[in-house]
């Protein structure tokens, strides 16, 4: 059995939309948008989907705004493709800074606790928060990019299990094996790095649109995911922020985080996880108090994980696939350990190292 749950207010219903005339002459389309939209809501979702469909959209698994960040993505996930035990003399590997990637198992271990074992302890039996610590020059980065790959490619082994298991056997072996590559492309996951410092997505839109009493973080997030897939947009992050925020209540945060991507996943006929990196964080929030940070910290992860819906349950199967995971990057391990401990969120904290080979795991 599979159930899908993301459409917390949308369900798909075809609609008329009228394109601009940015980049191409206005014309009348049909589009596919979630429906049952509030009066709130049904603009915002009509707004990014026209936007997107009217966009040339990337192809692959992984996405970043950033040209650079998109590259070593792309790279590394061809890395660890290619090579089924990657070693450090494969010859096409990407840099971490001045030094060839190396993979480390330890990432790998990491990622399975979060994304395969969906980790949960704590007082409030939370789903454990996977994130890694350094400062500037350490590597954290890159070694977020990897778990985005990681997980990615976790993530994609899991849903073929549930299809391989649960798809109709037909007449023919052509049939069978038809069928089940249309669920897996439909069910496919996708990462999405999403980071606060990157000149391509300036965290100042943010601050000049989206003047809330409370930050709303999980948009800001939303907007950077949906930004990511397009190939050289025809406007920039601040012009497609502020046409979007005219859109949304900025008091519905996780309402308007998943109208936007129920549009991306209209758009792209998507019914899979996502998983979603964060880097630079405290960046976006650095002008608020640090109860103000564990708060905005605090609503990413309710809103990505506590409220994660089942998106695959299939008997024989062990393992369930959730529509959201998530990792954050931090500064210190003493910001994660704070957080944890003020929010009652368990942690899966890699300790980051310039080399990933020192890698080590602390679990709170």
């Amino acid at each position: 059995m599979w159930r899908v749950g993301w459409f917390s207010s949308c369900s798909r219903v075809v609609v008329a939309f009228s394109v601009g005339s940015h980049r191409r002459s206005s014309s009348e389309r049909r589009i596919d948008v979630p429906s049952s939209l509030s009066p709130s809501t049904e603009p915002l979702t009509r707004a990014v989907t026209g936007w997107l469909n009217n966009e040339h959209k990337k192809s692959g698994s992984v996405f970043a705004v950033h040209r650079k960040d998109q590259e070593q993505l792309d790279k590394m996930q061809r890395y660890m493709e290619d090579v089924s035990e990657p070693t450090q003399d494969s010859g096409n590997a990407p840099l971490r800074g001045l030094f060839p990637f190396t993979f480390s198992e330890q990432v790998r271990r990491d990622v399975a606790r979060h994304v395969r074992g969906r980790e949960m302890s704590g007082n409030y039996f939370r789903t454990s928060l996977l994130c890694n610590t350094g400062t500037t020059g350490t590597g954290k980065t890159t070694l977020l990019q990897q778990t985005t790959v990681e997980a990615v490619r976790m993530l994609g082994q899991m849903v073929d299990e549930h299809v391989e298991a649960a798809v109709h056997v037909g007449s023919t072996l052509q049939e069978t094996k038809r069928e089940g590559d249309a669920e897996q492309h439909r069910r496919r996951p996708l990462g999405f790095f999403v980071t606060f410092n990157s000149p391509a997505a300036d965290i100042n839109c943010e601050e000049y649109y989206l003047t809330a009493a409370t930050f709303p973080v999980l948009t800001a997030i939303a907007l950077r995911v949906v930004y990511s897939v397009v190939v050289e947009p025809s406007i920039d992050y601040c012009a497609f922020a502020a046409n979007m925020t005219k859109y949304f209540s900025l008091e519905s945060d996780q309402t308007s985080f998943h109208c936007i991507v129920d549009a991306l996943r209209a758009a792209w006929k998507w019914e899979g996880p996502m998983f979603v990196a964060i880097d630079e964080l405290q960046k976006l929030l650095k002008n608020l108090s640090v109860q103000q940070l564990h708060n905005g910290l605090s609503n990413v992860c309710n809103g990505l994980l506590d409220h994660s819906k089942d998106l695959m349950v299939t008997p024989r199967v062990p393992h369930k696939v959730f529509s959201h995971y998530l990792a954050v990057s931090v500064y210190t391990a003493a910001d994660a350990m704070d957080f944890s401990r003020i929010s009652g969120r368990p942690l899966i904290v890699q300790l980051d190292r310039l080399f990933p080979n020192n890698t080590e795991t602390a679990s709170t």
